[in-house]
């Protein structure tokens, strides 16, 4: 593990991204398809279980594409029924 030392008085400045968990991802990306049209989800993290999502809801119908770590799910052309009784 890398290790950060500060030396001097000067105040702690700078940016840190945080990106999103996977943990929270893989829901968020299979409540999309019980939507109909289109969901964004952004800060998704550049995973394997990120990607075998995606390839999961787009084999059900789904339309994806991905920009970065955002997102875009489209439903509309996904067929939807309902169990029979």
């Amino acid at each position: 593990m890398a290790t950060v030392t500060v030396k001097g008085g000067e105040a702690l400045r700078g940016r840190v991204d945080v990106s999103g968990s996977k943990n929270a991802a893989l829901p968020i990306i299979f409540a999309t398809v019980i939507t109909r049209g289109e969901s964004v989800i952004h800060r998704l993290p550049d995973i394997g279980d990120v990607r075998v999502a995606i390839r999961i809801i787009e084999s059900l119908g789904a339309r994806c594409e991905r920009s970065g770590s955002s997102l875009l799910v489209n439903t509309e052309r996904m067929i939807f029924r309902r169990p029979e009784d």
